[in-house]
């Protein structure tokens, strides 16, 4: 009997940064998540595997963040606009830049009111 666990996260909050048009989240999953958010369940089935729990883990971290938790919603981020290339419109194109952006006054890791909100969700099933 072995145990894996699979993960699906969503996270960006750069609405209201002074850079962009609001919605700017909305449009960034739109572009990298067409579809459905995945659900591991049914593909753990069909590869023999029996369900034991799926959670979701909510974690909402109120602005007055660390310098840590800065640097890593800055890298976070860095990573989610390394996908994102010419895909945004002309208009939204500066955001992702402004917001990890080590010194501008739209970085993450200066700005008083950053927050970080995610969803993980886990899915532990077992081989019978």
């Amino acid at each position: 009997m072995g145990l894996f666990a699979a993960a699906r996260a969503s996270c960006l909050r750069s609405d209201g940064i002074g850079v962009v048009r609001p919605g700017l989240e909305t449009r960034v999953h739109a572009l990298l998540n067409p579809g459905p958010a995945a659900d591991w369940t049914d593909h753990l089935a069909r590869a023999g595997s029996v369900l034991e729990a799926e959670r979701p883990f909510v974690v909402n971290l109120p602005s007055r963040l660390s310098a840590a938790t800065a640097r890593y919603a800055q890298v976070c981020l860095r990573k989610l606009r390394s996908y994102l290339d010419d895909r945004l419109p002309t208009d939204d194109r500066a955001a992702p830049d402004a917001v990890i952006d080590r010194v501008g006054p739209h970085g993450v890791l200066g700005r008083e009111d950053l927050t970080v909100p995610t969803t993980r969700t886990t899915w532990a099933p077992r081989r019978p």
